[in-house]
């Protein structure tokens, strides 16, 4: 006997038509979330970069079986001297950020003086002025008082 096509329940399809799980979220989507997350909680990076603006790049992505593993450098925007730190995300294909850890902070490098100033040239400083001093034969005290002259 031959199936009735009427007959057969419907059952919903779970994959997108470019193949993707349906409910789950894209490694882009993921990256995106992980840039979101970071520059909307910046207390998570201590006091030091809590509430300031701050550069972040995606610099390693993975996609696994059930976690997009995502890896950002981030840094103070504006000039910044030195390496930028790492943190790690791990999001499952649903969008939860499992979790989130600092693998490294950002460091500065260490620069001369005149390298860290700013490019607006300063003057140089002033050299003290020396000092002016009382001859070593003159008294002390003032002058000496007058003899009377007989």
């Amino acid at each position: 006997m031959a199936e009735n096509p009427e007959n057969k329940e419907a059952k919903p399809d779970l994959f997108s038509p470019s193949g993707e799980a349906l409910g789950y979220i894209s490694l882009e989507q993921a990256r995106v979330l992980a840039i979101r997350h970071a520059r909307d909680n910046t207390d998570f990076y201590g006091p030091r970069y809590s509430g300031i603006n701050l550069v972040l790049e995606v610099i390693s992505q993975e996609d696994g079986e059930e976690y997009y593993d995502i890896r950002l450098s981030f840094r103070p925007a504006g000039r910044f001297r030195g390496e930028p730190g790492v943190e790690q995300f791990v999001i499952d294909k649903l969008g939860n950020i499992e979790y989130r850890q600092m693998l490294d902070e950002p460091t500065e490098l260490d620069l001369p003086e005149t390298e860290q100033e700013s490019p607006v040239s300063q003057p140089p400083p002033t050299p003290p002025q020396p000092t002016v001093t009382a001859p070593t034969d003159a008294p002390a005290t003032g002058p000496e008082p007058a003899t009377p002259t007989i």
